[in-house]
């Protein structure tokens, strides 16, 4: 009887050894986008370092879309019920947002990025004045051959053509601390 013990014990301590490999070794996200005349979309997720066999995560659905019909209900106007002793979550959040983007962003490393694009509007100027603003985006950056980033003006037609590629890499572990921040910011203690 102790030996199913031991062997239930060893068979759990496996299941618990792999979520903590998965939480501490990165997940590497490829995508591909297209827009233009076809337009498409390619997802897929790779766990365990890019170790493991690639997960589509953007599936093909054959079932046609059922518009549904939404009945216009009146509704009378509640207040907003405040938890906590009267404090505002609402403002708390907003105000804890900018930490948490900024904690994301830093366990997201892009190893690869490609940008191929054409664009154009209706009015030349209105053009121009856009890759304008753009071009701080575009040639801010040192070059890097691990980014690729390509946008033209047509200054004589209307026109949208895109093709994207990129890939990358994000730590679940890395993701903890700043929604950790983020909670503790909006539901814990005052001072």
């Amino acid at each position: 009887m102790w030996v199913f013990g031991w062997v239930a014990l060893g068979a759990l301590g496996a299941v618990l050894g792999l979520i903590l490999a998965l939480l501490c070794l990165p997940i590497i996200l490829i995508g591909e986008a297209c827009a233009g005349e076809r337009t498409s979309l390619s997802l897929r997720a790779r766990a365990f370092g890019g170790l493991a066999p690639p997960i589509e995560l953007t599936g093909k659905s054959d079932k046609p879309r059922k518009k549904e019909k939404k009945k216009e209900k009146r509704r009378e106007k509640k207040k907003p019920r405040r938890f906590g002793g009267g404090r505002n979550r609402g403002s708390d959040m907003i105000a804890a947002l900018p930490r948490l983007i900024g904690g994301l962003l830093s366990a997201v490393y892009i190893d690869r990025l490609e940008l191929d694009a054409d664009f154009g509007l209706e009015d030349p100027a209105e053009t121009g004045h856009l890759y304008g603003l753009l071009c701080p985006v575009l040639y801010g950056f040192p070059p890097s051959p691990r980014r690729r980033i390509a946008i033209r003006p047509v200054f004589g037609q209307t026109c949208f053509r895109a093709e994207a590629k990129g890939a990358v890499r994000v730590t679940p572990v890395a993701l903890l601390p700043p929604v950790a921040g983020f909670v503790w910011q909006i539901w814990g203690p005052k001072r």
